[in-house]
């Protein structure tokens, strides 16, 4: 009941698409349970979904994050539990997780996407870069090739799987900010998983989440694994990238999904709008 309970309360605050993978992950795990002769009822099967247009609170009032909230954040997090040297798990764990969360901020790609690249899904190259001043830079900048996730099976919880939608597939140019990420976390360790667990294997989600809200907890800036994604969306949309270019970054199936879902206007952004309206000359 307990279960039970916890969907409700979900459904009730939470939007349809977050709510039935909720539902969807719990009915998994209920179906293994059958399967391995446990007399268990599947409760998911009995919570209604919310409707489609319905906005949690989080995604109103969280929908995005400073530059300099974040770098905040990710100062604080850097020095966050006083390790000592011994401790090498923990701190290997921290570093990863802030390496990965500053990549997934300039990129906007998913948690379960960021969890399973590889170094042969990566590809540095050098590009001539213009100034304003009408000099050129040679500068490094990287392709990453997402073509999987992790996620859950009807037999297994955290495993590499293909991506949500095939959509989802796609090849991402990443910045010369983010090909420096990805050189400072290729040189940290030397397995083949990119944003790894101390061993070299897939982090756990229960990891990361933890691990961000004890940060935010102390420090007093939230953030998770979803605002990064939402922020990308969100600065695209205020700076007026064509949908159909966002919608291929962060691979949605409609142009509709990146927006709806996850560029809301802000208050500022209605206020500039009334405070500047411009009429048919």
């Amino acid at each position: 009941m307990d279960v039970l309970d916890s969907l409700k309360s979900c459904a009730a605050v939470c939007t349809r698409e977050y709510t039935s993978k909720l539902k969807s992950l719990w009915g998994k795990i209920f179906g293994v349970a059958q399967m391995l002769g446990i007399p268990v009822t599947d409760w998911s099967k009995i919570v209604d979904l919310p409707s489609s247009d319905k906005h949690t609170q989080r995604s109103l009032t969280e929908q995005n994050i400073t530059e300099e909230d974040f770098q905040k954040f990710c100062g604080f997090m850097a020095e966050y539990g006083n390790y000592a040297p011994i401790q090498k798990k923990a701190i290997f764990r921290r570093d990863i997780v802030l390496l990965m969360i500053r990549f997934m901020r300039i990129t906007g790609i998913r948690l379960a996407e960021a969890r399973t690249i590889n170094r042969s899904n990566i590809t540095f190259r050098t590009v001539t870069i213009d100034g304003k001043d009408g000099t050129q830079t040679s500068t490094e900048v990287a392709e990453v090739r997402i073509e999987t996730e992790m996620g859950s099976t009807l037999t297994e919880m955290d495993v590499v799987r293909e991506t949500k939608t095939p959509q989802s597939v796609r090849t991402l140019p990443v910045s010369p900010d983010g090909a420096e990420i990805l050189r400072e976390t290729m040189a940290y360790h030397d397995y083949d998983i990119l944003f790894c667990d101390y061993g070299g294997g897939l982090l756990k989600t229960s990891v990361v989440d933890s691990l961000l809200a004890n940060v935010s907890k102390k420090c007093g800036i939230k953030v998770y694994a979803l605002l990064l994604r939402k922020s990308f969306s969100a600065d695209l949309y205020a700076n007026g990238v064509n949908p159909a270019v966002t919608k291929k970054l962060m691979g949605h199936k409609s142009e509709e999904m990146s927006l709806n879902a996850y560029a809301s206007a802000s208050d500022k952004d209605v206020f500039d709008v009334m405070m500047n309206r411009k009429y048919k000359e």
